[in-house]
């Protein structure tokens, strides 16, 4: 596979990312940001928080307000990091990040990690992260397309999300987090709130005026201790629980996949060193 540089298309939404994972990793809410409504067709301008992209998109939009729909997630295997320094287009690849699809046809997109002291290195075909995890910290995916972000990926051909992983978590556990539609807080809502957010597609609404009052919250699932020796850990759709209103995924409106290291406020710091690969979905 070969990738390319999505720097660019990160922005500013890797902290409102961090935000998704101190709510995520305690069980209470999703991304308070990454979130859209709207029930109509066309294609749309925006990325939700979880998707950290800019610019127009070229999907099958669903919603009103701008928010894009992802192209179609046409292969299981996202990345295997196959590592190509000429990149796509001969333009030279990221040695921090990596990227899947190819911007025309199928679902694309890319990976990220937070907050930004982690140190990400992709050279050596694999995803190696490290560094020091002293806050709300974790790693995961974006989507995009031919025009930029998308806020909505349609899974629902596979079973599930798998990844590749080995070496040095600290404590323990990595949860992944993995956001729809349904649970999303409605962009709509924020506006009540007079605060300015990306169209997406959320149709959650908090029942306070407080974002994180644990009405809509994302499901996830704790990994299997995880040791130096590579494993793939496969995750069902059905293994990932506890979010609101909707318990588990609708795999046809998936809105962002994280995966967050614990912390708690006031925790003591410690050291990560980790090795991931082969992330894909579960035909």
């Amino acid at each position: 596979m070969r990738l390319i540089s999505l720097g660019r298309l990160l922005g500013t939404s890797i902290a409102v990312l961090a935000a998704v994972a101190s709510c995520t990793s305690g069980g209470e809410t999703d991304d308070p940001e990454g979130d859209g409504d709207g029930d109509g067709d066309g294609d749309g301008d925006g990325t939700g928080g979880a998707n950290p992209g800019d610019g127009d998109g070229d999907g099958d939009g669903d919603g009103d307000g701008g928010a894009t729909a992802c192209l179609p997630a046409n292969e299981a295997l996202l990345l295997d990091f196959t590592y190509d320094e000429t990149g796509m287009g001969g333009a030279a690849q990221s040695t921090t990040e990596g990227a899947f699809g190819d911007y025309s046809t199928t679902l694309s997109g890319g990976t990220f990690q937070y907050p930004p002291s982690l140190v990400s290195d992709v050279t050596g075909d694999e995803w190696h992260i490290s560094g020091t995890v002293d806050e709300y910290a974790g790693f995961g995916l974006f989507f995009s397309g031919p025009g930029g972000g998308c806020t909505l990926v349609d899974a629902s051909a596979y079973q599930g999300i798998a990844l590749t992983i080995s070496g040095d978590v600290g404590p323990g556990p990595v949860r992944i987090a993995v956001g729809t539609a349904a649970n999303e807080i409605a962009s709509s809502w924020f506006e009540s709130q007079g605060q300015t957010v990306d169209p997406n597609f959320g149709r959650c609404e908090p029942m306070t005026d407080n974002q994180y009052d644990g009405t809509c919250s994302a499901p996830g699932y704790d990994l299997p201790e995880i040791t130096g020796t590579p494993q793939t850990i496969n995750i069902m759709w059905d293994d990932l629980t506890g979010g609101s209103p909707l318990p588990s995924v609708d795999p046809s409106e998936i809105t962002f996949i994280t995966w967050t290291f614990a912390w708690s406020d006031g925790g003591t710091p410690y050291d990560i060193d980790v090795v991931i690969d082969d992330i894909g979905f579960i035909e």
